[in-house]
């Protein structure tokens, strides 16, 4: 277990330009970030997969001007944005390429394929767009469903992030989940 702080002070080193706290951060969040890459990966947690989905992002990180990270929170939920992002890009990527009900491969990162049928890629383009609309009609519906399913928080731990009652927390993770269900229906019925 880390100390408290200890990877806030490393991510204001990794930003003042160390290249040993930028090792030191991904060598502390490496666990917590493979069960991020494994929801993003619809629950998949292939080991070799998540972990290449991992280095891609960090390696995106590394090309942009760093964020200025406030805390560990802070830098978890923002890797795990780039996570989502990189996977929704991979789909659209795929979506152009499809080929009838082939399996098709794509690299998420070098020398690392996942195998993704026409039907996932579109089910998880459908996601993304129903959650782009929940965040459209209620930001903080959408910061829930980040929070629950893709960082694998309890309804206590966003109870606490979010400074609200857990009753709250509850009622807004169905009402969000009601939501996205309702539009992914919608999604399949247009089709």
């Amino acid at each position: 277990m880390t100390e408290p702080g200890t990877i806030t002070r490393l991510l204001r080193s990794w930003q003042a330009g160390s290249e040993e706290a930028y090792q030191q951060v991904f060598a502390k969040t490496i666990d917590v970030l493979r069960g991020i890459a494994g929801n993003y990966l619809n629950k998949e947690k292939q080991d070799y997969a998540t972990l290449s989905l991992i280095n891609d992002a960090f390696a995106h990180l590394a090309e942009k001007e760093l964020v200025n990270f406030k805390d560990r929170k802070h830098f978890l939920r923002f890797f795990s944005m780039v996570m989502r992002r990189k996977v929704i890009d991979k789909a659209r990527a795929l979506q152009t390429q499809k080929s009838g009900g082939l399996i098709q491969t794509v690299d998420i990162a070098e020398g690392v394929t996942l195998a993704i049928t026409p039907t996932k890629t579109e089910e998880i383009l459908d996601l993304d767009k129903a959650l782009a609309e929940l965040e459209q009609h209620d930001a903080l519906l959408a910061q829930v469903v980040h929070l629950r399913y893709f960082l694998g928080m309890t309804i206590r731990e966003i109870a606490e992030d979010l400074a609200m009652g857990e009753t709250t927390v509850k009622t807004k993770w169905s009402t969000a989940r009601a939501f996205l269900l309702k539009h992914l229906q919608e999604n399949k019925e247009d089709e």
